[in-house]
């Protein structure tokens, strides 16, 4: 680890590193009811969208100004060319993106936008994007990328899950900072299972990020609200990690072995709750990649989040670096 002060903390050649950012698990195709504000069984018809946590991070890299390479897999058939089409539109790199034959189906999600009484509805059944193969490895170069993003539903089952333990071991290799969201999704694997899989990753991991709920699976935590005080300190606090720990309406904490912050959300009038967690990713290690402190970055991911949620849609509702911006010295401007 560079260590600048107890603020910038920053991972191994994430601001050095001159290549993109690799993002490796989903992307699909949302539909949200309309008109705007419907519940999914009353909806006339529905508008589309792209989704999928590695795509929505996708788009908020870009958006903030970085390059950014999908690692996945979608299905040969038209949701799957939606999707690439989408993709490619939003200027994400799509050379590391692989076609399934028809068996496989890329994720559909029906989603609300409501800001309560809001319902989510994923179909994942034989997922397109868990049939990445180990072949495509040899293409994909680590060694001067800025950083490696594993989201965690990509190793809920093979050949994705033995994909992504050896990307991370070559990107290791090549200093290439691992940064891990948990993204943990019950319906998609067992506790159990989820638990031993993730500990694995702690070994490759410089950024760890996920919400409450996510870190007591991490830690095997059934007390949720009191684990940060009684298992992380014991768990991360001496390690290489930095751990980012999203709070929902609380805001986000920042941990380390240097630093215990906590960042505020800025208040917004929501018109839905999801999206917030890959606009804020991009945004934080977009501003770490300039040289911003930890804090600077949290700050900045904490904008992203609140702008996200304001709009309707997902991707689309992702801001860009200057919204960001002028969103800020706005509300400093109104403190």
């Amino acid at each position: 680890m560079k260590k600048k002060d107890d603020d910038k903390e920053l991972p191994l050649g994430l601001k050095e590193r001159q290549g993109q950012f690799f993002v490796l698990g989903r992307a699909g195709l949302d539909l949200y009811p309309h008109p705007e504000g419907s519940k999914i069984f009353s909806a006339h018809m529905f508008r589309s969208d792209l989704g999928g946590s590695a795509g929505n991070i996708c788009v908020s890299l870009i958006r903030n100004g970085f390059s950014a390479s999908l690692i996945g897999a979608i299905s040969n058939d038209p949701a799957g060319k939606f999707v690439k089409e989408k993709l490619k539109r939003y200027g994400i790199g799509i050379e590391y993106l692989y076609e399934t034959d028809g068996r496989m189906k890329t994720s559909l999600a029906l989603a609300e936008i409501r800001s309560k009484d809001c319902e989510v509805v994923i179909y994942r059944n034989n997922a397109a994007d868990l049939y990445i193969q180990e072949e495509h490895l040899h293409k994909i170069n680590l060694a001067s990328a800025k950083g490696l993003i594993i989201t965690g539903t990509a190793l809920s089952a093979e050949p994705s899950r033995s994909v992504v333990f050896e990307l991370v071991k070559v990107a290791n290799k090549e200093h290439c900072p691992v940064i891990f969201d948990i993204d943990y999704r019950k319906d998609a694997w067992s506790f159990e299972e989820a638990y031993a899989v993730y500990k694995k990753m702690l070994d490759f991991t410089d950024i760890l990020v996920g919400n409450e709920e996510e870190f007591s699976v991490m830690f095997e935590n059934e007390n949720n609200g009191t684990w940060v005080e009684q298992i992380y300190p014991k768990a991360l606090l001496d390690s290489k990690i930095i751990s980012l720990i999203k709070r929902g309406k609380k805001g986000c904490s920042i941990v380390s072995k240097s630093i215990n912050k906590a960042i505020d959300i800025y208040q917004v009038e929501e018109k839905k709750p999801f999206g917030a967690g890959d606009a804020f990713l991009g945004a934080f290690l977009a501003r770490i990649a300039e040289g911003k402190s930890l804090v600077e970055a949290g700050k900045s991911g904490a904008a992203s989040a609140a702008i996200t949620v304001s709009r309707d849609g997902c991707a689309s509702s992702i801001p860009t670096k200057e919204e960001i911006e002028n969103f800020q010295t706005v509300r400093s401007r109104n403190n």
